[in-house]
């Protein structure tokens, strides 16, 4: 069976792969999905917690795989972000600010890093593995892991997360992480059922935290027909306005699209940019659905 396309990008690129982050775009809102998947709309000014996340977790992938020393392969890393524009946070400040949080993580990981269940790590493993397999009517379902651990008791795939606030803590039988949408997927992909949250917490007093849940299996099929749903919706287009504005806790607030959405598409531009898109139309497209 041939898979279908589900949407054309921005780039004009076909897109047949599903995955969590295209669902939880569709399940959000049909109008977000289709200004920053369809139409290639993108913030002008990112969030600092975003490039803050990808230094740390590639230092930390760079120690395991090279043994390298952790603060100054993250001063290296965070340093590539000095000049970048970018959205702060309150608590977050400035780019030295965060450049302290994360020297004083790293020091904090290197005391703690082998009481983790780590043996043998794989880093962005895509799942499944097979690269033909399928998952629902024709469609592959992909989903990349920051990491695989491979202890002597069975597998486990972990997510990296920088976090501004502890997670609760909870014992395995009890943990979150089996509930997490995105770890659910994970699990759904690779048949793996152990997974883990790896948190580094950014507080005055730094924390590396680990939260490991095995899933049961009536959730993976609750995650499942979750993912089929939204990818039902893309393919017959129902691509709707998610319902509804209601101050101060409200999904509208936090996305950088409310101002289009409002007919207010002077000031969105002062928000919001259009990719240059077809000089590197082609790589890019490819990775509207990994995003």
């Amino acid at each position: 069976m041939e898979s279908p396309i589900l949407y054309r990008s921005w780039s004009g690129f076909p897109v047949h792969k599903m995955s969590y982050s295209l669902a939880k775009d569709v399940d959000f809102c049909g109008v977000y999905t289709k200004f920053s998947r369809f139409q290639g709309y993108a913030p002008i000014v990112e969030f600092s917690a975003l490039k803050f996340g990808i230094a740390v977790e590639e230092t930390v992938v760079e120690n395991y795989l090279k043994n390298s020393a952790l603060e100054p392969t993250f001063r290296t890393k965070w340093k590539q972000f000095e000049q970048v524009p970018m959205q702060y946070s309150k608590n977050d400040r400035d780019w030295q600010t965060l450049n302290q949080s994360g020297v004083a993580l790293m020091k904090e990981f290197t005391e703690v890093r082998d009481m983790f269940p780590i043996y043998k790590p794989e880093f962005g493993v895509v799942f499944p593995r097979d690269p033909e397999q399928v998952w629902y009517e024709g469609t592959r379902l992909e989903y990349i892991c920051d990491m695989v651990s491979h202890p002597p008791d069975g597998d486990i795939l972990v997510d990296m997360k920088t976090s501004g606030r502890s997670y609760p803590e909870s014992s395995e039988s009890e943990g979150y992480a089996g509930l997490d949408p995105q770890l659910l997927v994970g699990a759904l992909t690779s048949g793996i059922r152990r997974v883990a949250f790896m948190v580094f917490v950014k507080t005055r007093i730094p924390k590396i935290q680990w939260h490991m849940a095995t899933v049961t299996e009536e959730n993976v099929g609750h995650i499942d027909a979750w993912l089929r749903e939204q990818r039902n919706k893309l393919l017959e287009r129902r691509l709707v306005r998610r319902t509804g504005f209601r101050y101060p806790d409200d999904h509208c607030t936090q996305c950088n699209f409310v101002l289009k959405c409002l007919g207010r598409d002077e000031e969105a531009a002062k928000v919001v940019r259009q990719k240059e898109s077809k000089e590197t139309g082609d790589f890019m497209g490819s990775l509207d659905d990994l995003s």
